[in-house]
């Protein structure tokens, strides 16, 4: 099982919750995430490019609670899915040598906009952008007719890929902004081992609520905080931050990078909820994993703002027998500090 180890006033009651160390600790190992470059062959166009594979991993980074298990060091989900970056046919990367590729499915994919040295490139996947590897590898699944429960696993990685996308503000604000932010973060805070999702919801509440209004650097100082509540996972609040300062001409390109990533993970995440859904009543889902899927719907409701299907769903994980007793703890704490019920 995967459970071992909103509204302003919800998120703030999380955090709390987030640092008790009884629920969904995850313990880590000491190995670092290895890369290895290996040669693929594109199934549709017959063209060569170079693939990545992820050797080994860790955790150390700990799990959200949508299950995205950060690593330190090169997140492996960006790797799951290859792509071709002449054609932009897309499939995880165990499926892809051997996938059958009708040729008229070729005009519905989004070719990668890549230059052709960037084609060639050993660095390809990095380049290509994740929205096309998702949004081709589901095109391709579609096609052969994979389940619900498939498809949404692959709507959850790519709001997985939207959170986890780097940003570059191109905004150097020196040492004496991360000093003032090591400042912000309470003692009791900084002795405790953090999930890196917990870190960057800490960090963006500290310094939201620092920002001064009439300081020049109020915008600045929003649009960091903003990043930091997105990165953790809590987009409705980084767009609320955004909303704040969305007159700050200044800010413009910035604001429209992050809001365009909030936009992403959230299309993903309905997507993921719709196909739960599905697959929740069409009974498609074995056993034991019931309760994972059951709580992954529940708490992407919950991100996207649909708390009403939250509640639905979190209610169903503490009456599901194949929930474990972590799994109705945490639930049951998310309704409550949420006002789900």
């Amino acid at each position: 099982m995967r459970f071992e180890g909103g509204r302003r006033r919800f998120i703030a009651a999380a955090a709390a919750l987030a640092f008790a160390a009884s629920l969904s600790r995850t313990g880590g190992t000491a190995t670092a995430t290895t890369l290895s470059s290996v040669e693929a062959r594109c199934p549709a166009s017959g063209k060569t490019f170079t693939a990545i594979t992820v050797l080994s991993t860790n955790s150390l980074g700990g799990t959200d609670w949508d299950f995205l298990v950060r690593p330190d060091g090169a997140y492996p989900q960006l790797f799951s899915i290859w792509t071709c970056p002449y054609d932009g046919f897309s499939a995880y990367d165990e499926d892809f040598a051997s996938a059958k590729v009708d040729q008229s499915l070729l005009g519905k994919l989004s070719k990668p906009p890549l230059t052709e040295e960037e084609k060639s490139s050993p660095d390809s996947q990095w380049a290509v952008p994740f929205h096309i590897k998702i949004d081709n590898a589901a095109i391709y699944y579609e096609s052969i007719g994979k389940n619900d429960k498939f498809m949404g696993d692959l709507y959850t990685l790519g709001g997985w890929l939207a959170r986890i996308e780097n940003v570059k503000l191109d905004i150097d604000r020196g040492q004496s902004f991360a000093d003032r932010l090591e400042s912000l973060v309470p003692d009791e805070f900084k002795d405790k081992q953090l999930k890196m999702f917990e870190m960057f919801f800490v960090l963006g509440s500290m310094l939201e609520r620092d920002a001064d209004p009439s300081d020049p650097e109020y915008g600045l100082d929003m649009l960091f905080a903003a990043e930091f509540y997105r990165l953790s996972g809590e987009h409705l609040i980084a767009e609320e931050l955004l909303d704040d300062i969305s007159d700050d001409s200044s800010l413009a390109k910035e604001i429209a990078t992050v809001r365009a990533l909030i936009g992403y993970e959230r299309k993903y995440q309905k997507l993921a909820v719709e196909r739960y859904s599905a697959a929740l009543r069409n009974r498609e889902i074995p056993g034991e994993s019931t309760c994972d899927v059951t709580f992954l719907a529940a708490e992407l409701s919950r991100r996207i703002g649909d708390y009403a299907a939250a509640s639905k769903f979190f209610g169903n994980v503490m009456r599901m027998d194949e929930c474990p007793k972590t799994a109705k703890e945490l639930a049951a704490e998310i309704v409550k500090s949420a006002e789900l019920d």
